[in-house]
């Protein structure tokens, strides 16, 4: 899957009945700033890093987001990461 040049893969695989998947993701460098898209969102932006399993017996990884900003225009959400 691709939003303006930010890969984003995953592969695996989903079985509904009975339930049981195994799923890799992965993206390097993806951009955030799509969830501004929505026009209730009043700031949106960040860059997302992540390696991650998923698995219906655990879930591994590493997710790193860098300069995260997510503020709606009502201010009910205020979540904010910043590097120092």
């Amino acid at each position: 899957m691709e939003y303006e040049d930010n890969p984003l893969v995953i592969n695996g695989y989903l079985q509904y009945e009975p339930m049981k998947y195994n799923l890799h993701a992965n993206a390097e460098n993806f951009n955030l700033s799509f969830l501004g898209l929505d026009p209730n969102i009043k700031t949106a932006e960040g860059i997302l890093n992540m390696d991650m399993t998923l698995t219906n017996a655990a879930t591994s990884g590493k997710i790193d987001l860098a300069n995260f900003s997510y503020i709606t225009k009502d201010g009910l959400t205020n979540a904010q990461k910043h590097k120092r």
